[in-house]
């Protein structure tokens, strides 16, 4: 498991890092829904491997995020930012396949 590190940041929001995610990684479970607003951006080295965003409303049970167009939240290459329409009460994010990986996840709330 990859812990999450969150950070306040300017204007009261905060910032979600899951830093250095490799091969089959799970990120800490996340808890911000009070900052509704979200932007996703990942980057580093894929080797191939596939990033996606997951939201739980229990803890246990946990289904793809989607961005604005409804999109899965799901990447294979470093990202441009994407906006998160869904508002869990947790999220994490999670690594499967690759060889080498190293991407961090940042994701920027707001209220």
């Amino acid at each position: 498991t990859i812990t999450a590190s969150i950070k306040p940041k300017a204007g009261g929001s905060k910032r979600v890092i899951w830093e250095a995610m490799g091969n089959a990684d799970t990120g800490s479970n996340v808890e911000i829904p009070d900052y509704p607003d979200k932007t996703i951006d990942v980057v580093g080295t894929f080797g191939g491997a596939t990033v996606i965003l997951q939201g739980s409303n229990d803890g246990s049970n946990w289904s793809t995020m989607v961005d604005s167009g409804g999109t899965a939240l799901s990447f294979t290459a470093a990202s441009t930012l994407k906006l998160i329409r869904d508002n869990p009460t947790y999220m994490r994010a999670v690594t499967s396949g690759g060889s080498g990986t190293d991407v961090d996840v940042i994701i920027q709330a707001a209220k």
